[in-house]
């Protein structure tokens, strides 16, 4: 990792790094119920284990997983403008359509 993104994950406020043990290796379990890929289901799991109270996401994909125990906030629904990523085809909302950025 380059050392901004350490900083990042280091010095953000309201942010912790969980480590994957063995507590959060046997609840990723969820994987084979939710058909998730290994990453998501770590992330799931490791939000499980910490009893976190949202996982923010940007992913399109997290809005077709069902039920996985970890309520996911899209950062996109509470931005004041839209990310515009590369194959998207997700349009602004009409009050957002004049603020779009390009990632």
């Amino acid at each position: 990792m380059t050392s901004n993104v350490m900083d990042f994950l280091t010095h953000f406020l309201h942010l912790r790094a969980a480590p994957i043990d063995l507590a959060v290796a046997q609840e990723a379990s969820v994987r084979a119920t939710q058909r998730l890929k290994t990453p998501d289901a770590l992330v799931v799991a490791t939000g499980l284990v910490t009893q976190v109270g949202l996982l923010v996401a940007n992913d399109d994909h997290w809005k077709t997983i069902g039920d996985t125990g970890v309520r996911v906030l899209y950062l996109e629904d509470h931005l004041p403008f839209v990310l515009k990523r590369p194959g998207s085809s997700a349009a602004a909302p009409a009050h957002l359509a004049s603020s779009t950025v390009s990632a």
